[in-house]
C-alpha cells in the first residue's frame, strides 16, 4: 500500500499519527500507524519523517508505505504490535529470509517447511535480541499438536535422547536417534487426547528444540506422525501430502511490556477431516 495526500487547512497543526488515522479513516491503528512512522515509511515533501509527534501544515504533501497488501496469501495473522508479530504459518512455506522479508520482522525460531502453526517475528532488533534470550533459557512454552499412527498405550509419557545426523537427502539433514550418548540431546513430553480408526490426537510438548525432534520421537516410539515421509511409511495418510504436525499454542513474555503472552493457532480443517475429533 502506498498512499498520499496533501494536508488540507482543517488539518493544520495536528500530530502527524492522529492525521493519517484520520485520513485513513481508522483504517489501521493508532500501534500500526506509529510502527510504520517509526520504521520510516512516511515522508513529509519527499522527506522521510519518524516523529508520530510531528506537527502537519497546510499544503505538505504526506506519503505513507505499507506492504501489508504484500503479505502472503493464506497466512494469518494472529498478532501484531510495535515490537513483534505472531502468525498461522500455512504448510508448505519455509522459514527464511525471504519470509522474513515478506512479513517485516526478525524470526526468533523456525518451523519445518510442511509443519503449520505459530511462528514468531520480532519487529526490532532490541525485540530480536529478548526473544532470542527467551528461547535460549527455554523460557518459552510450546505445545503442537500431531495427528499420529495407532493407539498409545501410554496416554502420558515422554522421550528423551540425543539425536544425531544420519544422511543428508537433497540438501537435508536426516537425524536418526543415537545408540549412546553422543549427538545433541533432545527431549520430548506428550498427551494421547482422543484415538479414532487408527489415528491418535497427540499433543507434544518439546522440552528442547532440535531439528525434526517431534517428528523423530514419535516415529522412534512406534507412532510416526501422518503424512512424514522422511521418518514414517510413504502411505501413512491417503488424504494428501501435508504432515499432520501443528504448532498449536505459543508462550512467553512480551520483549517491551514484560507481561505474559499467549497465543493459540487452531488446528487446520483437515486435522478434522481426517481424524473426525
Amino acid at each position: 500500500m502506498k498512499k498520499e495526500w496533501k494536508v488540507s487547512a482543517e488539518y493544520n497543526g495536528m500530530r502527524l499519527q492522529q492525521y493519517l488515522g484520520d485520513v485513513l479513516d481508522h483504517s489501521l491503528s493508532g500501534k500500526k500507524i506509529k510502527a510504520l512512522i517509526d520504521q520510516g515509511q512516511c515522508f513529509i515533501n519527499g522527506k522521510r519523517e519518524r516523529f508520530s509527534n510531528r506537527r502537519v501544515q497546510t499544503h505538505q504533501q504526506i506519503m505513507l508505505i505499507s506492504h501489508e497488501e504484500e503479505r502472503i496469501g493464506d497466512i494469518e495473522y494472529i498478532h501484531e504490535d510495535e515490537a513483534l508479530c505472531v502468525i498461522n504459518k500455512p504448510p508448505g512455506i519455509v522459514s527464511d529470509r525471504e519470509l522474513e522479508k515478506k512479513i517485516g520482522g526478525y524470526l526468533v525460531h523456525r518451523l519445518d517447511k510442511d509443519t503449520s502453526g505459530l511462528l514468531v517475528f520480532a519487529k526490532t532488533k532490541e525485540a530480536k535480541e529478548n526473544l532470542y534470550n527467551q528461547f535460549r533459557k527455554k523460557e518459552v512454552r510450546k505445545e503442537y499438536r500431531a495427528v499420529c499412527l495407532g493407539d498409545f498405550l501410554r496416554k502420558n509419557g515422554k522421550v528423551k535422547n540425543h539425536l544425531f545426523i544420519k544422511k543428508r537427502w537433497h540438501g537435508q539433514k536426516i537425524w536418526a536417534v543415537s545408540p549412546s550418548e553422543k549427538g545433541v540431546l533432545a527431549y520430548t513430553k506428550y498427551e494421547v487426547l482422543s484415538f479414532k480408526d487408527s489415528y491418535s490426537l497427540v499433543a507434544l510438548y518439546p522440552i528442547t528444540g532440535k531439528t525434526h525432534q517431534l517428528r523423530l520421537h514419535m516415529s522412534s516410539i512406534g507412532h510416526p506422525i501422518v503424512g512424514d515421509r522422511l521418518y514414517g511409511p510413504e502411505t501413512l495418510s491417503s488424504s494428501g501430502a501435508r504432515l499432520f504436525l501443528h504448532a498449536f499454542k505459543v508462550t512467553f513474555m512480551h520483549p517491551i511490556t514484560g507481561e505474559k503472552c499467549f497465543f493459540e493457532a487452531p488446528l487446520p480443517e483437515e486435522f478434522h477431516a481426517v481424524c473426525a475429533f
